[in-house]
């Protein structure tokens, strides 16, 4: 049998009434205003909630919103001399939920009424959008869509398994859980990861504001939230650093003291290099293939890196072509305790390609996989069979350089020396493979 609607006029007076008397099981339950269409008052037995409830069809299909609006907690105290009114900074009258009713009616009638739990922008589906737009962003600049590979693992691992399920409007109108699920993670996975994981829930929404107007765009799921201080960027090494760099690397397992010098000596992003596999190593060069340009960077063997490759190759007898080059190398910093590791040995190769070597910011940008800036894919193929001889020049001073800064002694200075022009197999070199340098 249908429960009989239970309609009143609504005044202060009266709807104190009903919270005095809530205990009273025909006082608990639903009631409604006969004044406004659509505003109730739920008295329940701890408070009495304004809402705002509305059903309808629209392109057949049956829609619902129900809003909270405020809490009705108003109450009179009858002891001492006077009779006081006691008013919650919550409190909202009759009055005022009547006013926040007809904006709602004025917001459905529009069509733009907020979304119910089960109505609005699901996380999973704007988190889909999301990465579909990085992808065709990254297609366009002719870029692999590195960004989009990092926000679909941190979405597998942290995203998705917490908010799966969650409407945007959800999080948008209690922050506070984003803020408290950040604590959690910046605890579980560390600051940086947790930070990264808020900044895409912020960019996913911004973005979800252009299709769904319902969301509100000052009330940002991460507004709430109060960054971790993230590790500062990693420094390359100082020429003091040097030797002790090769002391430090010299007590490491041959695998593991391989990877690094060769780092040291490549100026190879690390990542990429432990990609390496004994196909990619050529008698005169290394290839480090699917970089982060989404390119093929090759790189010439000197007899420093040579010695470096030989170690590995000794240390790992048996190897095929598909088995990686330096295998479970990846530094670690409890373990292995070098004084610079990984992006930081790129940043020191970096300075001493243009510090203390004086390459071409052009040669030592195709060394390092980049482009050169200002140059057009229709002169690449002829600069880099131009550039050849030189290429393979400057990485052959390169690795001496770095090789007698590691054998100078703390705190003797070290001085440049005067060298005749240095020549090189370069001629028959780039007439053989004339266009693999750099990034083609």
């Amino acid at each position: 049998m249908a429960t009989k609607k239970r309609v009143r006029n609504f005044t202060d007076s009266n709807v104190q009434a009903l919270v005095e008397f809530r205990d009273t099981p025909a006082i608990e339950g639903v009631w409604w205003d006969s004044d406004v269409k659509g505003l109730r008052l739920y008295v329940g037995k701890r408070k009495a909630t304004w809402q705002f409830f509305d059903r309808r069809r629209d392109h057949g299909s049956r829609r619902t919103v129900c809003k909270r609006l405020g809490f009705f907690e108003r109450s009179e105290n009858t002891v001492g001399l006077s009779n006081r009114v006691d008013v919650s900074p919550d409190h909202m009258g009759v009055d005022d939920a009547r006013d926040a009713a007809r904006v709602l009616a004025a917001r459905v009638i529009e069509g733009n009424a907020p979304p119910g739990r089960k109505s609005g922008t699901k996380f999973e589906d704007a988190f889909a959008r999301y990465l579909d737009y990085l992808e065709a962003k990254a297609k366009a600049k002719g870029k692999p869509a590195r960004w989009a590979y990092n926000v679909r693992h941190l979405g597998n691992q942290m995203l998705l398994p917490k908010w799966r399920g969650h409407t945007l409007g959800e999080m948008s109108e209690k922050p506070g859980i984003v803020a408290d699920w950040h604590e959690a993670m910046a605890k579980k996975h560390g600051p940086t990861s947790s930070n990264h994981a808020v900044r895409i829930i912020r960019a996913l929404y911004k973005r979800a504001t252009k299709r769904d107007l319902s969301l509100s765009k000052v009330n940002n799921p991460a507004a709430a939230v109060d960054f971790r201080p993230e590790r500062g960027e990693q420094k390359g090494l100082a020429v003091a650093d040097f030797p002790a760099f090769k002391t430090a690397v010299e007590k490491l397992p041959p695998i593991r003291r391989a990877y690094h010098m060769t780092n040291l000596l490549t100026g190879a992003r690390p990542g990429e290099l432990s990609r390496v596999q004994w196909s990619d190593v050529g008698d005169d060069t290394l290839v480090i293939g699917d970089a982060k340009a989404g390119n093929d960077i090759t790189v010439p063997i000197t007899a420093a890196i040579r010695t470096e490759l030989k170690r590995a190759r000794k240390a790992q007898r048996g190897a095929t072509g598909d088995d990686f080059v330096f295998p479970g190398a990846r530094h670690n910093p409890t373990r292995d305790g070098l004084p610079a590791f990984g992006h930081a040995l790129r940043r020191s190769y970096k300075t001493v390609a243009t510090d203390h070597c004086g390459v071409p910011d052009d040669i030592s940008a195709a060394l390092l996989g980049h482009v050169p800036e200002g140059m057009s894919q229709r002169y690449l193929l002829k600069w880099a069979r131009q550039s050849g001889p030189a290429i393979i020049a400057a990485q052959e001073k390169i690795s001496r350089k770095m090789i007698e800064l590691m054998t100078v002694k703390p705190g003797k200075a070290v001085k440049a020396k005067r060298r005749r022009p240095y020549r090189t197999r370069s001629d028959s070199f780039s007439a053989s493979r004339p266009a693999r340098f750099g990034i083609l």
